[in-house]
């Protein structure tokens, strides 16, 4: 199952590329109950978190693999990648390229595999709508704070 979207958020880059950051990750991934820092590899980039995901009253815990690609004034590119309950693989990326110093077009990209027959099972059940809309509610809420971030900050 893959996904892709695409979105003009009306606000600076580095503000959009603020909410990527751990501090700030609680604010766009609700879900993410915990996000701690395991390593951290300055030369290639690479950082590895030990990450918990709650819905409802399940929790999943598992190492999420961040790698920043692209980090310059006009353009931000972060990929992930993780395993979930043994099952499913999900990989994905983050891009940033800046339109003007107000306006950053937001790429999100990515698939989830089965692991095992379990995993492989599940993906074909699940529905791509239920996919898409979760996609595109995680873009909507990036958008909707990075904008207020945006408006903070010009109103200072």
């Amino acid at each position: 199952m893959s996904w892709e979207s695409e979105m003009t958020i009306h606000a600076n880059i580095e503000t959009v590329w603020q909410l990527f950051t751990e501090e700030n990750m609680q604010r766009i991934m609700p879900q993410v109950v915990a996000h701690k820092l395991v390593s951290t590899d300055p030369i290639t980039r690479t950082n590895i978190y030990e990450e918990t995901y709650a819905e409802g009253k399940r929790e999943e815990t598992y190492l999420l693999t961040e790698i920043i690609l692209l980090d310059t004034p006009t353009e931000k590119h972060k990929s992930f990648d993780f395993t979930i309950a043994k099952m499913i693989h999900s990989m994905g990326e983050f891009q940033l390229k800046k339109i003007t110093d107000t306006e950053t077009l937001f790429i999100y990209r990515g698939k989830n595999e089965g692991v095992n027959f379990l995993g492989k099972t599940m993906l074909k059940i699940g529905s791509q709508k239920k996919n898409d809309e979760v996609v595109e509610n995680f873009v909507q809420l990036v958008k909707k704070e990075a904008e207020k971030d945006e408006m903070k900050k010009s109103s200072e």
